[in-house]
């Protein structure tokens, strides 16, 4: 027997869903390779306690208990000799301090919970459910079964984390042409001695070489000591990403890299990715799509405006254009120069 709710996909996403239904009572079925098949994901290199995301009192006013350290506010745009600054938000990492990956602490806590995985892999004749929940990544198969969220283009990041001394008050983003191609590079700093380092490109292409090569200008220009193991993971940049759609008897809704809710500025995936999960288990819970759709659109419109800007940057990057047009089209989109 078939349940009415199928969850496909069991990354951070899906399992962050899964954990909300099964601590609800709320029968479902998640279906996909856990997380123990792959190296887990540790959201920008420094692992959380997850603890802090599944807040009892926060669950139960149906908000997703995630709480960002810090949100960085000031950049330093570099290119070529020119320097000049400005102002975006990108919330950075979540309280916590624990050593495990954020996949292995959800699958250990959905187990702990009573639920189970039907390990295979699935395809466009799978998809069936009264209510099904597409977790399945950048590659989703059940966005291509139902043709929403195609991807505009894939874009690619590489992150690590730098140790050494930071100024926490500003943030660089940096475009050399033989480091980053056509793509740009950042230092986020979030502490006075952790920053995170990363390389995003439009084109996905050699990004551990990309990333020693920026590691070794940023160790030339900052007080670095040192700098952690790389995450490397890519991106479905959609225009107009869709949460929720119903065809006849089906609801369908779409979490996670599924629903492209990266921050698209910095690459990150793991703060919406978890949001997206939680905010569509309680629509599920309360049977009211329109409560995700609602929550989605404001997990969008938080990235709409980086959106715009990491397009200009690679625009930038691309034509390999002037400082001057870089820095006007900054302040002509009104992003704070």
């Amino acid at each position: 027997m078939i349940s009415m709710i199928r969850i496909f996909g069991c990354g951070v996403s899906g399992l962050v869903c899964c954990i909300e239904l099964i601590k609800n009572g709320i029968d479902h079925e998640v279906i996909g390779h856990p997380a123990f098949y792959r190296k887990g994901c540790e959201c920008q290199g420094i692992p959380l306690d997850m603890d802090h995301v599944f807040s009892p009192l926060k669950a139960r006013e149906g908000r997703f208990g995630l709480q960002p350290v810090l949100t960085t506010s000031r950049f330093i745009v570099s290119f070529g000799k020119t320097k000049k600054e400005f102002h975006t938000e990108i919330d950075l990492y979540i309280r916590g301090n624990h050593k495990d990956s954020v996949d292995n602490q959800l699958l250990e806590m959905y187990k702990e919970l009573g639920g189970r995985i039907t390990k295979k892999r699935f395809g466009l004749n799978d998809i069936e459910g009264e209510t099904i929940v597409a977790a399945d990544g950048y590659r989703s198969v059940i966005c291509e079964r139902f043709e929403v969220n195609k991807a505009n283009r894939i874009g690619g990041a590489i992150i690590c984390i730098a140790k050494g001394n930071f100024d926490t008050d500003i943030s660089f983003i940096m475009f050399d042409k033989k480091i980053s191609g056509h793509g740009y590079s950042y230092i986020l700093p979030h502490s006075k001695k952790e920053a995170t380092v990363a390389v995003c490109l439009p084109d996905p292409t050699n990004l551990p070489e990309r990333l020693e090569m920026f590691k070794k200008t940023a160790k030339e220009q900052f007080d670095i000591k040192s700098f952690s193991s790389p995450h490397s993971g890519f991106e479905k940049l959609v225009k107009n990403p869709v949460p929720y759609i119903k065809k006849g008897n089906q609801e369908i809704y779409f979490i996670g890299d599924a629903a492209s809710t990266n921050e698209p500025l910095a690459g990150f995936g793991i703060l919406n990715a978890i949001a997206s999960g939680q905010f569509c288990a309680f629509s599920i819970i309360k049977n009211n799509p329109d409560m995700y759709k609602e929550k989605f659109k404001e997990i969008q419109n938080k990235n709409k405006r980086n959106m715009m800007i990491r397009r200009i940057f690679e625009k930038a990057g691309i034509n390999y254009v002037t400082e001057k047009f870089l820095f006007r089209t900054l302040n002509k989109n009104s992003a704070g120069l």
